[in-house]
């Protein structure tokens, strides 16, 4: 790499005459020394750096920013974060209510049940509106509604 300088010659530093008797620099031991070298340079300098990383077989150049970046640069650029979803806690506890309500669900009656599931469950777990149940159904907009609000009204 042209930006790591840190390449030592082992055997000049490690001679076999300064070493103590039954020691000797054994190729295994270079390897080591080497591949150490190497996470080393990987840790100091290529996560530190940007590089291109070009592709003559498939003619392509691809930008490879440092991976040590801050918070700072990242929020100029725009860049996008996952959200905290929560505690670990926070999901059992959703989890087990999401269960309950599908438990109460079961206890409904069909027309009843399938209503609840069209307004609040169908298309993308969003649901429909009750103008959409009503001119799918064919029943009045106003018994929809009625039917809803007595449905969530159980207990």
């Amino acid at each position: 790499m042209a930006g790591y300088k840190y390449r030592p010659d082992y055997k000049s530093l490690y001679p076999e005459e300064k070493m103590r008797p039954g020691e000797k620099l054994t190729d295994d031991v270079l390897a080591v020394l080497r591949e150490s070298d190497r996470k080393m340079e990987y840790q100091e300098y290529d996560i530190k750096t940007e590089h291109f990383r070009v592709s003559r077989r498939e003619q392509t150049a691809v930008f490879l920013p440092s991976r040590e970046d801050s918070l700072d640069r990242l929020l100029e650029l725009d860049e996008q974060f996952f959200e905290d979803s929560g505690s670990v806690e926070d999901k059992a506890v959703e989890n087990i209510l999401i269960g309950q309500m599908m438990d109460c669900l079961k206890l409904l009656p069909e027309r009843e049940r399938e209503l609840i599931n069209a307004l609040f469950f169908s298309r993308n777990g969003r649901g429909m509106s009750e103008r959409e149940y009503s001119k799918l159904s064919g029943i009045p907009y106003m018994t929809i509604h009625d039917r809803k609000i007595r449905t969530l009204k159980k207990k």
